[in-house]
C-alpha cells in the first residue's frame, strides 16, 4: 500500500524500465495525482489499484511507450487516466476504469499511436473516452456504457480506429466532431443512447463507418 498525502505517490521523470505491481496507491492531498509519467518510457503498471479522491489517478505527460494492465483505476476526482503533450505508443489494457469525477480516459495534445483496448470503462461523470486533437488512436474491445456525457468522443481526430466496442446507454455512443476525418468506425454496438448511437458532424469527412450495431 502506498499513500502520499502530499503529492504523487509514484513519479516517473525521465525514469525508464520500470515496473509497478499489486500495489495499492493513493493520494489524498489537495490536488495531488496519484502516478506522474513525466517524459519516460517503457514502464509497466499491472495488476495494481490506483485511486486519487483530490486530482487525477494516473498522468502521462511527454512519454512514450508505457503500458498499463489488469489494473482499477476508479473513484477518482477528475480524470481516471489522461494521456497528454505527445505522449505516444502507450497502452492501456484489460484495467476497469469506472466511476470517476470527470473522463475515463482523457488524451489530447498530439496523443498519437496510442491503444486502449478490452477495458471497462462505465459510468463516469462526464465522457467514458474524450479523445482530443490526437491520431492514429486504437480503441478496441472496450466496454464503454453508462457515462454521463459520450461513450467515445473524437474531437479533431484522424486516423484513428474504434472496432469492437460495446457503448451504450451514454449520451451519444461514439461522436466523431471538429473535423474529425478519415477514421474507421467499425463492429461496434451503440444501443439505448439518449442522442444518437454514431453521430458524425457535418465538418466530419472521410471516414467509413461499417458493421455497427445502433439501436
Amino acid at each position: 500500500f502506498l499513500d502520499n498525502p502530499a503529492g504523487p505517490v509514484i513519479n516517473f521523470i525521465a525514469s525508464n524500465n520500470n515496473t509497478v505491481s499489486y500495489s495499492t496507491i493513493t493520494s489524498n492531498g489537495v490536488g495531488a495525482l496519484t502516478v506522474q509519467v513525466l517524459t519516460s518510457s517503457s514502464n509497466t503498471i499491472t495488476q495494481s489499484y490506483i485511486y486519487s479522491p483530490a486530482s487525477v489517478g494516473l498522468l502521462f505527460n511527454g512519454s512514450q511507450n508505457n503500458t498499463v494492465s489488469y489494473s482499477t483505476i476508479t473513484s477518482n476526482a477528475v480524470d481516471a487516466i489522461a494521456i497528454f503533450n505527445s505522449s505516444t505508443f502507450n497502452t492501456i489494457s484489460n484495467s476497469i476504469v469506472s466511476s470517476n469525477g470527470q473522463y475515463g480516459v482523457y488524451m489530447q495534445s498530439n496523443a498519437n499511436q496510442n491503444t486502449v483496448t478490452g477495458n471497462t470503462v462505465n459510468s463516469n461523470s462526464s465522457m467514458g473516452m474524450f479523445l482530443l486533437n490526437s491520431a492514429h488512436l486504437t480503441i478496441t474491445g472496450n466496454t464503454v456504457n453508462s457515462n454521463g456525457g459520450d461513450g467515445i468522443r473524437v474531437n479533431n481526430g484522424s486516423g484513428c480506429v474504434v472496432t469492437g466496442n460495446t457503448a451504450n446507454s451514454n449520451v451519444y455512443g461514439i461522436y466523431l466532431v471538429t473535423t474529425s476525418s478519415y477514421n474507421t468506425i467499425s463492429n461496434n454496438t451503440t444501443n439505448s443512447n439518449s442522442t444518437d448511437g454514431i453521430y458524425l458532424d457535418v465538418r466530419s469527412n472521410n471516414n467509413i463507418v461499417s458493421n455497427n450495431t445502433a439501436n
